[in-house]
């Protein structure tokens, strides 16, 4: 059976593989004009970081590819509707799970930097070294920002 699909997965800036703190001003817009670089990507575009399932790194691409469809998750999903609002020639569809409103409230970003900042202290060490006292405090701040705000047994495993 011949292949219909390609599927391209990516690391968004902050997220996976990609290095260093998320800045405060990243918007999905920028977040879909990266998607859009790397689109349209030819042997004149540099993409400074993207990185794809199988693990690997481009630093130089020439995908060149068509217009396609679009799975978003949380982030991804804002990033795509800007996508599609901003090149809608290169949007065949949108698959949307769990989008994020247009504006993050500032108690939600504050909350986020939190746990963000547990698991940089949890894991500046290495995988062999994670401090699991700040671990601890990262998926504890998760669990309340994402559930329902109690304790549960997660934390006790």
């Amino acid at each position: 059976m011949l292949r219909q699909y390609n599927l391209v997965i990516m690391d968004l800036r902050g997220h996976g593989d990609t290095v260093g703190r998320p800045g405060r001003k990243l918007t999905p817009t920028e977040t879909a004009d990266d998607v859009f670089r790397l689109m349209v990507s030819t042997s004149d575009t540099r993409v400074l970081y993207f990185g794809l399932m199988n693990g690997m790194h481009l630093h130089q691409t020439h995908l060149k590819l068509p217009p396609s469809h679009f799975f978003g998750l949380s982030i991804g999903s804002s990033a795509a509707t800007e996508l599609a609002i901003a090149h809608p020639d290169m949007v065949l569809s949108l698959t949307l799970c769990s989008p994020l409103p247009p504006q993050e409230p500032d108690m939600a970003l504050s909350g986020r930097e939190d746990i963000w900042d547990c698991f940089y202290q949890a894991t500046k060490n290495g995988p062999l070294k994670v401090d699991t006292d700040a671990m601890s405090d990262c998926v504890y701040g998760t669990l309340q920002m994402m559930v329902n705000n109690t304790t549960s047994k997660r934390l006790e495993a």
